[in-house]
């Protein structure tokens, strides 16, 4: 943990476990919910729905959904590998899947998500929940003035994240303040 400005920040995500869930195939889930709901979704949508779906399992479920960290760029949390994949829709509608090259058969493969089905119903229910939201409006909420894509932005221009890593523990401290 470390202090700036006399404010406590989590610098590691070591202590809350991931569920291991790949960033690529969910976000090929959330594509495919959005296509069965008439949702268009584009790339900045698509980082907010899957930066508030790890928030919302690490408070609910106490671990980590996703098992890859969120970056704070400066337009908002980012998963490095889903922005690769998607940049070229730029505020476009995603109309492709992501892909995954696969050591083991060595060839391409479309990604898909393998979850228990408790977890997947709260998935489902958190996606429901945001896919109601414009891209900007889901960046106008992960920009909070006291939120951990702030505060990893703040470490970062102090020098102390230098990775600019939205740690899990920063995501959950401020997260849980809206646990109902």
């Amino acid at each position: 943990m470390e202090r700036l400005n006399g404010a406590q920040f989590f610098m590691r995500s070591s202590t809350i476990p991931s569920r291991s869930v790949d960033a690529k195939a969910l976000a090929n889930q959330f594509l495919d919910w959005g296509d069965a709901d008439g949702v268009d979704i584009s790339p900045m949508k698509l980082q907010k729905l899957l930066f508030f779906s790890n928030a919302d399992f690490i408070v609910k479920r106490r671990h980590a959904l996703i098992d890859q960290e969120f970056e704070a760029w400066d337009y908002g949390p980012v998963l490095p590998s889903v922005y690769q994949e998607f940049k070229s829709f730029k505020d476009k509608p995603i109309k492709t899947r992501a892909k995954a090259f696969d050591p083991v058969t060595v060839q391409i493969r479309v990604p898909s998500m393998k979850l228990p089905e408790a977890d997947r119903i709260v998935l489902k229910n958190v996606f429901d929940f945001y896919k109601k939201f414009s891209a900007v409006a889901l960046s106008d909420l992960s920009h909070s003035s006291i939120g951990p894509w702030r505060q990893a932005r703040s470490l970062f221009a102090n020098g102390l994240n230098p990775n600019r890593a939205i740690s899990n523990e920063l995501i959950l401290e401020y997260h849980r303040l809206f646990d109902s």
